[in-house]
């Protein structure tokens, strides 16, 4: 969002990295959800986590950063 504001307008170097910081929003997202399990189950909370086990939430973090750090590593090849 701070690029659109600061850039007026989304071009293609803004979209190279929008992909990545997702991915890492994603993995925050999921990392703070992790700790709060039992009580999400609890309160009936539909989180990712909640239904599907923290086996699931480290799985799937250590899947995003590894697609995250390998986008990194392939942005040299897009331009």
């Amino acid at each position: 969002m701070g690029y659109l504001v600061i850039r007026g307008r989304m071009d293609l170097d803004g979209v190279f990295f929008l992909i990545p910081l997702t991915l890492f929003g994603l993995t925050s997202i999921l990392a703070v959800e992790i700790p709060d399990m039992e009580e999400d189950r609890l309160s009936l909370k539909r989180t990712w986590v909640a239904q599907k086990g923290r086996s699931f939430g480290f799985t799937t973090i250590g899947c995003l950063l590894l697609a995250a750090t390998m986008y990194f590593f392939r942005l040299p090849y897009f331009r």
